[in-house]
């Protein structure tokens, strides 16, 4: 009768999957060897795991079943290094043969070993097992030595984040790559959350929606808080520059760093019911919340808003909702430009950028000739390094200060590149914003009436009935000079594009796209 076996086949990672060791290869050997010994195969665990890994989940399933069933008395494998790599599974697989009375078949090895096996064998089996544990150092130290290496010459020594791909060079080094569609989803995630105007939540669904892509919140959250996107990698806790191209800035990633630390401590919550100015106004006089209260008056429904009280009573009047809208609306009209004055300043701001964008590139083209120039210093003294006419040491210093002097250039660089065109389409939507502002706040819907106030207005105040704000810039400057009708001025600060105002503007963009996207998407606009 044929004495009942399992099989163990197991490979660490897909290059020994590549390299020969196959699952396939150690299959055929060993069912081949089970007909030739007359033993019954009940079960064939196979599977990919690498023994360093602390939790084996598949190796302990083949473990506890050959204990459960006494039936079993006999286990398979290809080598001994298939069965052990380290000491704790050398106790389990002693602990088998020993207590469970199971016999181990190690048909590569050509060794075989029960409880009753003593002298050379078991010398045999300890040393191989000795000698497999060895392999695994090895290969753990090549690998610590290859990531220090990696690192110090700024390259990441695992799988890229998302946004990039590991592929190979011309050169046929590995190296990794932006992936086109997936840097613009990234890149967009920042700029979204980076604008305050979109939490986790609705940017996973955003991403659904215009890219077709499902997020985890939890995905969300590492990636904006992966500071690999702006150039800097972390380790094992310690951080490093890293050589591949970046996909955003790091002014993008600081900002986004401080809405995230910011987020959870709001005073307000913007949950609860639907109400528009829920976490928007104060109070003038002792700096409280306004809350929103609901009050029924016969067959009609009114939202009033009144300070909390928080720091103590106060006689202050209440506010309905419409007459806190008809303020905001008033100063959202006094905004408006009159579109013969807008359409004359966006044709002269058009003409404008037509003259500076000769500048434009060849302040590019410079600043790429001194990169270059950087990096053919590299190549060279690389050649010196190994024809041995200079020392690694030199070559490593040298190294760091060019490639120090090629970050500055590249930071230069992703500033000239910020076209002029970005600038004017970027100011035509400020003043086309700006001036259609009274009719956007009618027409659209409760969210993107919020946005809208946070986007224009900061402290807002309730003083005495009456709403008090202050606008950011630059619309505070376009309504001083709306309510003066002085369009002339007005035109002259964007285009010398103020310091003070110029990068409020790169700030305010993305929000205005999504805004009016959103606009759009609800029909408020066409």
């Amino acid at each position: 009768m044929p004495t009942k076996a399992v099989l163990l086949i197991r490979v660490s990672d897909y290059r020994q999957e590549k390299e020969g060791l196959s699952l396939d290869n150690q299959e055929e050997v060993l069912r081949r060897y089970a007909d030739e010994h007359n033993f019954e195969i009940v079960k064939v665990f196979r599977f990919q795991e690498t023994a360093d890994q602390k939790i084996r989940t598949r190796f302990m399933e083949m473990v506890n079943f050959v204990k459960r069933h006494k039936d079993v008395p006999v286990i398979i494998s290809f080598r001994v290094d298939r069965l052990t790599r380290n000491y704790r599974d050398h106790v389990l697989m002693d602990e088998l043969r020993t207590e469970y009375d199971k016999e181990l078949h190690c048909v590569y090895d050509r060794l075989v070993i029960n409880r009753r096996t003593i002298g050379r064998d078991i010398q045999d089996w300890d040393t191989k097992a000795y000698l497999a544990k060895q392999h695994i150092n090895r290969l753990k130290e090549d690998a610590l030595n290859s990531a220090a290496y990696k690192l110090r010459h700024g390259e990441w020594p695992g799988k890229s984040p998302y946004g990039y791909r590991n592929r190979r060079r011309e050169d046929n080094r590995n190296w990794i790559f932006q992936e086109e569609f997936e840097a613009k989803v990234v890149r967009q995630m920042f700029l979204w959350y980076g604008n305050g105007g979109y939490s986790m939540l609705q940017i996973r669904r955003k991403l659904k929606v215009e890219f077709g892509v499902a997020f985890s919140l939890g995905n969300i959250d590492h990636i904006l808080k992966n500071s690999f996107y702006y150039g800097e990698m972390v380790y094992d806790g310690t951080t490093y520059r890293h050589t591949y191209e970046p996909i955003l800035s790091r002014e993008l990633f600081d900002k986004v760093q401080n809405v995230k630390r910011g987020f959870h401590k709001q005073p307000h919550k913007y949950g609860g019911l639907p109400f528009i100015y829920r976490g928007v106004l104060r109070c003038g006089i002792c700096g409280c919340s306004i809350t929103p209260e609901r009050k029924r008056k016969k067959t009609a429904t009114y939202t009033y808003y009144h300070c909390t009280g928080f720091k103590g009573k106060h006689e202050v009047p209440w506010l309905r909702e419409e007459e806190i809208t008809s303020q905001f609306q008033r100063l959202f009209t006094g905004l408006s430009i009159p579109d013969s004055e807008l359409q004359k300043m966006l044709a002269v701001l058009k003409e404008t950028h037509k003259s500076s964008a000769e500048f434009t590139e060849q302040t590019q083209k410079e600043l790429k000739a001194h990169f270059d120039r950087y990096q053919h210093r590299i190549d060279s003294m690389y050649e010196d390094k190994l024809d041995g006419t200079i020392t690694d040491d030199y070559f490593q210093a040298k190294k760091q200060e060019y490639r120090a002097k090629q970050r500055e250039l590249e930071t230069q660089l992703r500033q000239v590149q910020m076209p002029d065109e970005e600038y004017y389409l970027t100011v035509s939507a400020v003043l086309q914003t700006a001036s259609r502002s009274g009719y956007l706040f009618t027409v659209s819907k409760l969210d993107e009436k919020r946005q809208l106030l946070k986007m224009l207005l900061q402290n807002c105040v309730i003083e005495d009935g009456n709403v008090v704000w202050e606008l950011k810039k630059p619309y505070d400057t376009i309504f001083h000079y709306t309510q003066n009708k002085q369009w002339r001025p007005l035109l002259d600060m964007f285009r010398h594009r103020e310091a003070d105002i110029d990068p409020c503007l790169y700030e305010m963009r993305p929000r205005l796209q999504a805004i009016m996207s959103d606009l759009i998407d609800s029909k408020a606009i066409v």
